[in-house]
C-alpha cells in the first residue's frame, strides 16, 4: 500500500473536529483597534535609510520592540505593516503575537523566527503535524506532545527552587510567563490570573549547571528533603493540567507555495476507537495522514481496515 489518497478518499476518511482544548487563544480579550499616538505620520530620520536596510534592521528586533515601535505614530504603523514577515504573521497567526504579548514572552522571538514556524508543518518534538505553538520557547507542537512531555509543562517558581535545588535569583532569571486567568486544557480547568511560571527545561538545565550533573542535582534535592525517595517530575494531570495550555495557541501551517492555511484534520477511523484513544484527537495534514493510512490501513465504515485496498 503506497498511501496514495484521492480527494474523495481524503474527504471520506477525515473530518474537522470541533474540539475545544481551551488554549490561551480562547481566553484572550476581544481584539481592539490599534490607535497610534498623535504626531508625525513618518518614521523620522529613519526614512533616510533604504527600505531594504530598514527591513534588515527591524527583522533583528524582537516582537515586543516591533509592536512598541508601531504604536508611536501613523508612519511607524504603516512601516511595520509593510514588513513581509510581520504582515504574514499578523494576518495568519495573530493570536500568537497577541498571546505572547499578554503573557510576557514576545521579547523572546523575532518576526522572521516566528514566520519560519508558520511555514513549518511538523511538531518540533516528534515530527508529526503540529497544530499548536508553545509561546515560551516558540516550538511548534502536536497535542500529544504538548500534553505529555515535561518540557512543555511550565512550573511555579517555588516548585522549581525545590525540585532543581535553585535559589530564587536564578529562578527569577529563567524564561517565564505570566498566566492569563481563564479555563484551560480539554477539561476546562480554571487557572488563576497573573501566576508566574518558568520553563521546565530551562529550570532543569539551570539546576544541572549549578550542581555539576543530573545525579548531583538529584542527590542534593533528596538530601534537602531528608529522605531517599526522589520525585521524578512535578504533579501532572497530563492533558488535564491547565498549566500545559496556558502558553499555547492554535497555530496553522502556512503553505507558502499555495498561499493557503492548514489547521489540521482528524481521522474518521480513529474517531471512536478505544484502542486508539490517543489518536482520536490527533491532527494531520495530507502528508502525515498518508503515513497514518500506511500504518493503520484505509477507513471503511468508520474503522481502519488493513485488508482494504485503494481505488481511484
Amino acid at each position: 500500500m503506497d498511501g496514495h489518497l484521492s480527494d474523495a478518499q481524503l474527504r471520506e476518511f477525515t473530518y474537522e473536529g470541533q474540539f475545544d482544548d481551551h488554549t490561551l487563544d480562547g481566553n484572550l480579550p476581544p481584539v481592539e483597534a490599534l490607535l497610534p499616538r498623535e504626531g508625525t505620520a513618518t518614521i523620522g530620520t529613519l526614512s533616510r535609510l533604504t527600505r531594504e536596510c530598514l527591513h534588515i534592521i527591524f527583522n533583528q528586533l524582537d516582537i515586543d520592540a516591533i509592536i512598541n515601535f508601531q504604536s508611536t505614530s501613523h508612519g511607524s504603523l504603516a512601516f511595520i505593516s509593510s514588513l513581509p514577515t510581520y504582515a504574514a504573521i499578523s494576518k495568519h497567526a495573530r493570536n500568537a503575537i497577541r498571546g505572547a504579548r499578554i503573557i510576557g514572552t514576545s521579547h523572546r522571538t523575532t518576526c522572521p523566527e516566528l514566520y519560519r514556524k508558520l511555514r513549518q508543518s511538523t511538531c518540533d518534538n516528534c515530527g508529526e503535524f503540529g497544530g499548536y505553538i508553545y509561546l515560551v520557547t516558540f516550538k511548534r507542537l502536536c497535542l500529544l506532545c504538548l500534553s505529555t512531555h515535561l518540557s512543555f509543562l511550565p512550573v511555579g517558581r517555588q516548585w522549581a527552587c525545590r525540585y532543581f535545588g535553585l535559589d530564587s535569583s536564578t529562578v527569577n532569571s529563567l524564561p517565564r510567563l505570566l498566566t492569563l486567568g481563564g479555563r484551560y486544557s480539554p477539561e476546562g480547568v480554571r487557572l488563576q490570573n497573573k501566576q508566574i511560571l518558568v520553563d521546565y527545561d530551562a529550570a532543569r538545565e539551570a539546576g544541572i549547571a549549578r550542581h555539576g550533573s543530573l545525579e548531583e542535582m538529584e542527590a542534593y534535592v533528596a538530601a534537602a528533603r531528608g529522605r531517599a525517595g526522589r520525585r521524578r517530575g512535578p504533579p501532572d494531570g497530563k492533558a488535564g493540567n491547565p498549566l500545559r495550555f496556558a502558553a499555547v495557541v492554535r497555530f496553522p501551517w502556512y503553505d507558502e507555495a499555495s498561499g493557503e492555511l492548514e489547521w489540521g484534520f482528524h481521522c474518521r477511523g480513529c474517531e471512536k476507537s478505544e484502542q486508539r484513544s490517543a489518536l482520536c484527537r490527533k491532527k494531520y495534514n495530507v502528508t502525515s495522514f498518508r503515513r497514518h493510512i500506511q500504518t493503520y490501513g484505509p477507513v471503511q465504515d468508520g474503522e481502519h481496515r488493513k485488508c482494504v485496498t485503494f481505488t481511484d
